[in-house]
């Protein structure tokens, strides 16, 4: 959100599109935009190592179940496997009925 926000201040009060690339890069919030980049790549990068790891992992309670099949929808592209998707989605929904949240 915070690299939205800094963008969205570029581009209205700096008039962004129409710096060149060396005037782009000299601006304050772009360095922090860079740091953010360089955040987020660290935290992907984060992300995909633990969900590697993640069917490995025995889950040992319900909860560790709906909390991988959580997970599970956030890595099943609605648009590209929408059986499967729906599928564990509707075990969550299940899950919750059953259990709450």
């Amino acid at each position: 959100m915070r690299w939205q926000q800094i963008e969205t201040q570029l581009f209205k009060a700096r008039n962004w599109t129409k710096l060149s690339y060396e005037e782009g890069n000299q601006l304050a919030e772009k360095q922090e935009m860079d740091k953010l980049d360089e955040r987020i790549d660290a935290l992907g990068d984060r992300n995909r190592e633990l969900l590697a790891t993640l069917p490995t992992m025995v889950a040992i309670s319900s909860r560790g179940i709906y909390r991988k099949l959580t997970v599970a929808t956030t890595q099943v592209c609605p648009s590209e496997n929408e059986e499967a998707y729906l599928l564990i989605a509707s075990i969550l929904r299940d899950y919750r009925a059953l259990h709450g949240s």
